[in-house]
Parts: C-alpha cells; sequence; structure tokens
C-alpha cells in the first residue's frame, strides 16, 4: 500500500517538474501509476540489488541502466535517489537536479535521506548550465525549434546537461538551419535563432540573338571575265599584226633593192614581193581582228557594272595605211 502511494507521489512530481528535453529521463526511468504485478515487483527487486552492487563497484553507466529498468517496473523514492546519484556521476546532471527535486518531494519529512539529497540539488543547481532560446524579429509564422526530435519551448529557462548541442530550426518553404552551441557547467545563455534564408527565384537564362546572316557572295561578273578574255586575245592579235607588219616592211625594202627598176627585176625580187604582199595581208588581218577584240572586251569591261548612260561602242576601223581602233559613247 504505501509503495503504491509513493509511486503516486512521484508521478505527481514528475509532472510538475519543469519539462526540458534533454533533461527528461528515458522511458525505463518513467514512473507509471499502474499498480506492479508481483513478478514486476520480484524482478524489480532483482535489478535493484544488481545496480546497488554496480553502484559499489563504481560502474555507474551499468547502475544507471539497471536500475532505470527497475524504477520502471515498480517506481520507488529510493530506485529514484540511487538514479539521481548515477546520473551525477556520469555528467547528466541537469537529469540528476530533477530526479534529486522528485524525491525531496517524495519522502517523508523524516526520512535522512531529504538532507542529502537536499544538499546533492543545491550544488548541481550552480552547475546545470541554463539556456533560453527565441526566434529573431519576423520570424516566418510556424517556425519552430527543435533540440534533438523534441520542440523547445521559446523565451523557457532550460536546464540541460553540459557539452555540444546541435538546435534545428525551421519553418514552412524555408531550408532548415542548424544552430552549434557548447554549454559548459554554470552557463546562462540566451540565443536568438533565425530560419533559413528563402529560396531565391532563379534567374531566367539570358536570351542569345540568333547571329546575322552572312552576306550573299557576290555571283561571278561573266561580262567583266569575257571582256578581259577577249581583250586579251585582241592584245595578242595586235601583237602578231605588229610583228607581219614589220616582217612585210622588210620585204618591201628588200624589193626595193632588188628591184629598183619594176621593168628589170630579178627572182629575187619577185620573191621578195610575193612574200611582202603575203606578210601585209596577215598584218592588216590581224590587226583587224586584234582591233575588233580589244575594242570587244573594252566594250564588256566598261559595260560590266551596268554604267548609266549610252553603252560604249567600239569598232576596228580598217583604212589603206593600216587598222585602228573608234570608241564611242559615254563613260
Amino acid at each position: 500500500m504505501i509503495r503504491r502511494f509513493v509511486g503516486c507521489i512521484l508521478a505527481i512530481a514528475a509532472a510538475l517538474a519543469p519539462a526540458s528535453p534533454a533533461a527528461a529521463e528515458p522511458p525505463a526511468a518513467q514512473a507509471t501509476t499502474a499498480k506492479p504485478t508481483p513478478a514486476q515487483v520480484t524482478a524489480a527487486g532483482d535489478l535493484w540489488k544488481r545496480g546497488r552492487e554496480a553502484v559499489k563497484a563504481e560502474d555507474w553507466p551499468k547502475a544507471l541502466e539497471l536500475l532505470r529498468e527497475s524504477q520502471r517496473l515498480d517506481p520507488t523514492p529510493g530506485t529514484l535517489f540511487n538514479i539521481a546519484n548515477c546520473e551525477e556521476h556520469v555528467g547528466q546532471i541537469a537529469g540528476a537536479l530533477q530526479h534529486f527535486q522528485q524525491v525531496i518531494l517524495a519522502l517523508k519529512a523524516h526520512d535522512s535521506r531529504i538532507a542529502v539529497a537536499r544538499e546533492h540539488a543545491a550544488a548541481l543547481a550552480t552547475r546545470v548550465p541554463r539556456l533560453v532560446v527565441d526566434l529573431a524579429p519576423g520570424s516566418p509564422p510556424f517556425a519552430r525549434v527543435r533540440l534533438g526530435d523534441d520542440d523547445v519551448p521559446l523565451g523557457r529557462e532550460l536546464p540541460l546537461d553540459p557539452g555540444p548541442r546541435t538546435l534545428t530550426v525551421s519553418a514552412p518553404g524555408r531550408p532548415d538551419r542548424a544552430v552549434d552551441l557548447t554549454l559548459a557547467e554554470g552557463d546562462q545563455r540566451h540565443v536568438t535563432v533565425e530560419v533559413g534564408a528563402e529560396a531565391k527565384a532563379l534567374a531566367p537564362a539570358p536570351v542569345v540573338a540568333a547571329p546575322p546572316p552572312a552576306p550573299p557572295r557576290s555571283p561571278v561578273n561573266v561580262r567583266l571575265a569575257a571582256g578581259i578574255g577577249l581583250g586579251a586575245l585582241g592584245v595578242v592579235g595586235l601583237g602578231v599584226g605588229a610583228v607581219t607588219g614589220a616582217l612585210a616592211l622588210g620585204r618591201k625594202n628588200d624589193l626595193e633593192a632588188a628591184c629598183p627598176v619594176k621593168s628589170a627585176c630579178t627572182s629575187a625580187g619577185v620573191d621578195a614581193a610575193g612574200a611582202g604582199s603575203t606578210l601585209a595581208t596577215g598584218s592588216t588581218i590581224a590587226f583587224a581582228l586584234g582591233a575588233a577584240a580589244v575594242a570587244g572586251g573594252l566594250a564588256l569591261v566598261l559595260t560590266s557594272r551596268g554604267g548609266k548612260g549610252d553603252t560604249p561602242k567600239a569598232s576596228a576601223v580598217l583604212a589603206p595605211a593600216g587598222a585602228g581602233l573608234a570608241i564611242r559613247g559615254a563613260f
């Protein structure tokens, strides 16, 4: 009967104690208001004995594990007192402070363990770090701060164990932001955290203008090419006419030398006269064709760009004394 009454007192004390994400005792150490079965009471007693043996051996982690399981099965203030003692030794001073305070409420006034629990609680109260967390002004709605898997109540002082801690700040539509901090014994910290930066909209890709079309290639000027070719052929013809004309002149001189009197001409003079006549005829033809070709080529060159005005006209002129080139028109 007394054990059930003490278990209820411990449960009420745990409910009234300030909550802390890091200081809350694990499920194995939490008291239950359900009446333990005889088998649970027996198992809890065996675990308590093994835990006390680990305490004597100063194997604090093992003792803590055994005593927490014993408390889960059959909660008593004596087991909770030993749990607090183990937590203090392994550095979980926030949980130890909370449990010593619960023991003080659960024990009877004349119990000698109250004085010990108060002494430990007073010493731990100066060692336990305290942290107050707030969100930065202007934070978006529904922003929250977590320590591990637990939400951190904003603006409230939280007793925590010393050591490194990571706060996670989250808000809808924002990336999570991690805030790392390290708490030393006796720290009194007040931190203001901000949510993650709002994602920036991606800038549109720059529009690349299409390169200007390549200028059309100029068509080959057929008329110009033909004019140059025809003119070159005409120059060759004029050259041939000049050469044959010179040879014809030479034959004329030979004729005059061999036949000073036409009625008395030697055979050499006759041959020279025939050759000279042939060369003169060839020279005239060559001059005429060359001049015509040059004239035609020049006309094609001059009209290859489509000039304004009358189209120049070129013509070869044959005269008894030789051949010539006449060009008429506006340039």
